[in-house]
């Protein structure tokens, strides 16, 4: 029984085991199934948190305009995002996913640098450059790329993430500014114009460029104090300065103002113990802040001296313009006085008998008379109102021919040196004016040297350029004959050579000079085409150049003529023509006294009235040039209309237009200058009417 019931039992516990081994087994079975459902949910949610990051990744690649790349250094590929064909025009596919591709895309020039600095960067945390970029259309793009190392817990590097971005736009317009400037900088440098800025607040300035330049000195990296600057400008200009800045300031107002600046004087002219003394102009503008307060001011400036030299040169020549023509108009005036006295003297010089005693008075009177012509000439060689008859010459042969009469004029203790030139070049001009020329100038520099010295002529050929001509006033570029008179005298001042060529300007005692010989020669050259300079320092003697351009015909050869001889008596009619009664009265005696029929008239018309009047042959026309009504050109060709064969001889103590150019007379003219003597202006008619029965030339008039 007892055995019945243990057995009982045994079955009733292991069904129940059993049964509680179903039960375990199904709760470990819905544990199961709760624990896939969740992992599901995870990956699910994983999926998702992927799938948002990838979107993220891609919408911040277009947004950043960014190609986004990880490359991984276990397979050696490249993971690019969209931006790699958004950006750069490249497909994502397995080319570009190998990090060859990515190396052969960089510009060849930047692909050395490019593996060497990644090569580095590998061993640090961060990598960062720039280089060229080839896009998909061939074209290369400037782009930056940065990137960052991951490591593995063995500390070797495994990936590198970064980003490339397109700066091509900001390079270009990086350079477009570097162009910019350069230009800029080029152009300040080529009008060697100076920049500057004055920070009001600090009262201070700085400068670049050719301003630096302008005041000598090199600016370091601290600014220069106002009152500092100001030292370098010249003390007569500082306060004018300071006060035109400062009502600039205050008015704003734009700055524009001309000043002198001497510089530092540890970088002065090397030649002088003094800074060199420079012109300066500058513009400006203030500036002023959201509160309407000046901070700074603004301004360019340029070094302005060589404009000064060229505008004073200018207006020297301007006034040496207006000066000769008042001296022309005087000359003109004065000769027919001097050609009226002239006369008279010799017509009453043949009422007296030879041992009268009033000769010797009319010889004094004579005399005084000749200086006065000789002023006159002078005064037109000054004004360029000379009659001339230049040929082609030779300097050096001139000179030589005068060197034994130079000899004479500068005395004994002053030694005359000549330099000629091997194959100087020919000139075209009166050798009576360069006589003149060179004579006033040796005269000077015997003056300048009055315990002797050493006076040098020399000649030689030139080329005078653009930038010569720049910086002398009125000159032409080209060739030239150049011919320098020097002396080792006393020099002169600078603002004694300003007014050195002046009419009437002399630093002689009273008595020693006229003040025309050097104002004569400034005309002459002038008158020739040519230029004269001087350069002096006072104590260290004088250099006169002239330069006169260079022909390439032959010089002529100075061979006097034969004195013409024959009878003076005439028999033929000869009208003159003559404004101031004076000249017209002597001139109709004398030629009276002579033989010849005359008639007269004051003017171009009334001589036409009288021509007209006239029914016999009129031989020859006496006329002066500048007349009231009609002037003597205009009267000849009239004249010349009814009487084609007529014979002119004008006289006058000026040049005109119609009869001369540039002082020169027109081919086949006959002239005469005032004043002149009768015997001359006798001699002259001679010779156009006919030399007579060949006998020698003996007027009442000659003494």
């Amino acid at each position: 029984m007892a055995e019945r019931i243990t057995s009982s039992a045994r079955r009733t516990q292991r069904a129940q085991a059993g049964e509680a081994s179903l039960a375990e087994q199904d709760r470990l079975r819905r544990i199961v199934e709760d624990y896939e459902k969740e992992v599901a949910g995870l990956r699910g949610q994983l999926r998702e948190i992927v799938r948002q990051s990838d979107e993220r990744l891609a919408f911040f690649g277009r947004a950043t305009h960014e190609a986004v790349w990880d490359w991984d250094f276990t397979t050696d590929t490249v993971w690019w995002n969209d931006g790699l064909r958004t950006q750069f025009g490249h497909p994502i596919n397995a080319d570009t996913a190998r990090v060859e591709w990515w190396r052969q895309t960089i510009h060849p020039d930047d692909q050395g640098r490019i593996w060497r600095t990644l090569d580095d960067r590998l061993r640090q945390e961060l990598w960062s450059d720039e280089y060229r970029f080839r896009r998909g259309d061939g074209t290369f793009a400037h782009v930056y790329a940065r990137g960052y190392v991951v490591r593995g817990s063995d500390g070797r590097p495994r990936r590198m993430i970064g980003a490339m971005l397109d700066i091509t736009a900001r390079k270009e317009s990086e350079q477009a500014l570097r162009d910019s400037e350069e230009r800029l900088r080029m152009a300040l440098d080529g009008g060697q114009i100076g920049t500057w800025d004055l920070d009001l607040k600090n009262d201070a300035v700085r400068w670049a460029g050719h301003a630096a330049r302008v005041f000598n000195v090199v600016q370091g990296n601290e600014p220069l104090r106002f009152e500092v600057f100001l030292e370098l400008v010249h003390p007569e200009d500082r306060s004018g300065l300071n006060d035109a800045v400062r009502h600039a300031i205050a008015q704003g107002l734009p700055l524009d103002i001309e000043f002198r600046v001497i510089g530092d004087a540890a970088v002065a002219n090397p030649h002088t113990s003094h800074p060199e003394t420079r012109w300066v102009a500058a513009q400006g503008q203030a500036y002023t802040d959201d509160r309407g307060e000046p901070v700074r001011m603004l301004g360019v400036m340029q070094d302005i001296t060589e404009r000064k030299r060229l505008e004073s040169q200018f207006l020297q020549a301007q006034k040496m313009e207006g000066i000769g023509r008042l001296a022309g108009g005087v000359a003109h005036d004065f000769n027919n006085l001097l050609t009226a006295v002239l006369g008279y003297i010799e017509m009453a010089g043949t009422k007296l008998e030879r041992d009268n005693p009033a000769h010797e008075y009319f010889g004094s009177i004579r005399h005084a008379a000749e200086r006065g012509a000789s002023l006159t000439r002078q005064l037109l060689g000054f004004a360029r109102r000379q009659i001339t008859e230049p040929r082609v010459v030779d300097l050096d042969a001139l000179v030589v021919q005068m060197q034994d009469l130079l000899r004479r004029v500068i005395g004994e203790d002053v030694e005359l040196r000549i330099v000629t030139a091997r194959d100087l070049g020919s000139v075209r001009l009166d050798p009576a004016q360069f006589e003149q020329v060179l004579m006033n100038l040796v005269i000077n520099a015997r003056d300048a040297m009055p315990n002797g010295g050493m006076l040098t002529i020399e000649s030689r050929n030139v080329d005078l350029d653009e930038g010569y001509a720049r910086q002398h006033q009125g000159v032409a570029p080209g060739h030239y004959v150049m011919l320098a008179v020097s002396d080792t005298g006393m020099g002169m001042t600078e603002d004694v050579s300003r007014h050195l060529f002046e009419p009437f300007f002399t630093t002689k005692p009273p008595g020693r000079g006229t003040g025309l010989g050097l104002a004569t020669c400034y005309g002459i050259v002038k008158q020739n085409g040519g230029h004269i300079w001087v350069y002096s320092e006072y104590g260290r003697g004088s250099t006169f150049k002239i330069f006169l351009p260079r022909t390439g015909e032959a010089a002529v050869s100075d061979t006097p003529a034969d004195q013409a001889s024959g009878s003076v008596a005439g028999h033929e009619t000869i009208l003159v023509v003559e404004d101031e009664p004076m000249v017209r009265a002597i001139s109709v005696e004398s030629l009276e006294m002579l033989g010849y029929r005359v008639l007269q008239a004051s003017h171009g018309e009334e001589a036409l009235d009288v021509a007209r009047a006239y029914s016999g042959a009129i031989d020859l026309v006496v006329s002066d040039v500048v007349m009231p009504v009609m002037g003597g050109p205009a009267l000849v060709q009239r004249l010349r209309i009814e009487r084609p064969h007529i014979k002119v001889l004008f006289v006058s103590g000026y040049t005109d237009d119609a009869i001369v150019r540039q002082g020169v007379l027109e081919p086949g003219v006959e002239f005469l200058q005032k004043p002149f003597a009768l015997a001359a202006l006798a001699r002259r008619i001679r010779e156009i009417l006919g030399a007579g029965d060949g006998q020698n030339l003996r007027l009442p008039f000659d003494s």
